[in-house]
């Protein structure tokens, strides 16, 4: 069949992937979309979401202004808010947060075929999209307001720019683009970061990089992403009454997941959280980031045995499951309205399909080694998903942390399964 024919076909493919996949995910927030119940993420991401949209800035309900929480998703929200009252379209909230999801979740189908198409050939491309776009734990994720849908499509647009464009003839427009985007996304997921450093490690390790061109990928993707995010670092500067770059909860995390009580998982720790009360924001979030950074890096440096203990015990509790998605549905337990059967059904599925896909992302790093396959942007892909999987390992794991990686596993779980595909057929 003629190259031509084949994209032209596997483009109607993806059509019939974002649609299945859409379906999917209509269907289960009519089902499963509620306002949150408690004091989780949900809650918290919705309330600075409107307190946005109604013009009172990145505040709590009694008016004190924070940064606990990246700004990035409550931000998009908000501009969906804000869209909907203008036009006078859409009144349920609720439903404007599916509708966020669902935009950002068809957007990640449409990225991850061109970069999975890029990176081997539109039949990778096409098994990636619907990897992505059947995956159950992300349908579950639908009716959410949590950050996972919205980063992985805006993480997913920053690797296309890097994979999209020569490694030889690296331009400033294409460092620049990817640097914004990586912005973006480290406004609703800070650990993304990291991919402005993997790509200089990829070119310089794969692509023949000098030092010049390894310090341009470096620099000028670095300037973009700071001039990203220099807006709100300002806004903290003014409001916040500190330099805080993107939010004030990495003390905390760092605090929870390293004292003498650390167990690799969320678990509040009193010496981490009390003794503040009398001080009100931002002074009260500003010297708890300041000092549980201090003591989670004392407990490191005093006690480094123990982190050979907590960094397999975070890994594991990053990868036990792939039921996140349906804990945050019933308000992690505060609102538990799916029958026992049928959650127990799902949270199997969830995790079958998980793990397989787990696993053959995993044999991808080998079963992909031959000499086509190390080009340098299936090492960046490689490198970026990992750097977003080890993020963790530093704080405390939680099976949520894992759903940014998944878009990388479909990558390469498709072409294990392409390339067994072709050796069947070769015998």
């Amino acid at each position: 069949m003629p190259v031509a024919s084949a994209e032209h076909r596997s483009r109607w493919w993806l059509l019939g992937i974002v649609a299945v996949g859409s379906c999917l995910r209509v269907a289960w927030a009519l089902y499963a979309t509620r306002p949150a119940v408690g004091l989780h993420d949900p809650t918290f991401y919705s309330i600075f979401a409107g307190q946005i949209a109604d013009g009172r800035g990145y505040r709590l309900l009694d008016g004190q202004p924070t940064a606990y929480y990246p700004v990035g998703y409550p931000a998009a929200l908000a501009a969906v808010y804000w869209l909907a009252d203008l036009l006078d379209v859409v009144h349920d909230r609720l439903s404007l947060v599916v509708a966020l999801n669902l935009a950002a979740a068809g957007a990640s189908f449409a990225l991850v075929f061109e970069v999975g198409r890029r990176l081997f050939d539109h039949r990778v491309g096409l098994v990636a999209a619907a990897g992505l776009a059947l995956m159950p734990n992300l349908v579950f994720h639908t009716g959410l307001a949590l950050t996972e849908t919205l980063f992985n499509a805006v993480a997913l647009a920053a690797v296309l720019v890097v994979v999209a464009t020569s490694w030889r003839e690296r331009h400033v427009g294409a460092l620049v683009a990817f640097g914004a985007l990586v912005g973006v996304s480290a406004l609703i997921r800070p650990p993304s970061l990291l991919f402005v450093p993997v790509l200089a490690l990829a070119g310089a390790r794969s692509a023949g990089w000098g030092w010049r061109e390894g310090l341009r990928s470096l620099v000028v993707p670095a300037l973009a992403a700071a001039a990203v995010i220099a807006p709100w670092t300002v806004r903290n500067i003014v409001v916040m009454e500190a330099p805080v770059l993107i939010s004030t909860n990495m003390g905390d995390n760092l605090c929870i997941g390293n004292n003498p009580a650390a167990s690799g998982h969320f678990q509040p720790e009193p010496s981490c959280l009390d003794g503040y009360g009398a001080l009100r924001r931002p002074e009260l979030e500003v010297r708890r980031d300041a000092d549980n950074r201090r003591r989670g890096i004392e407990y490191i440096r005093n006690e480094p045995l123990a982190q050979i203990r907590l960094v397999g015990l975070r890994l594991l509790n990053t990868f036990r499951n792939d039921t996140d998605g349906l804990r945050a549905a019933e308000s992690y337990g505060d609102d538990p309205f799916i029958p026992g059967p049928t959650r127990t059904a799902l949270g199997v599925a969830a995790n079958v399909t998980f793990f397989a896909t787990l696993v053959l992302g995993l044999a991808s790093l080998v079963v992909c080694r031959g000499r086509d396959q190390r080009r340098p942007g299936r090492v960046f892909v490689a490198l970026a998903g990992a750097s977003l999987a080890v993020t963790p390992l530093a704080f405390f794991g939680d099976p949520r942390f894992h759903v940014p990686v998944v878009p990388f596993l479909v990558v390469g779980a498709a072409a294990v399964l392409v390339a067994g595909l072709d050796r069947l057929r070769a015998r």
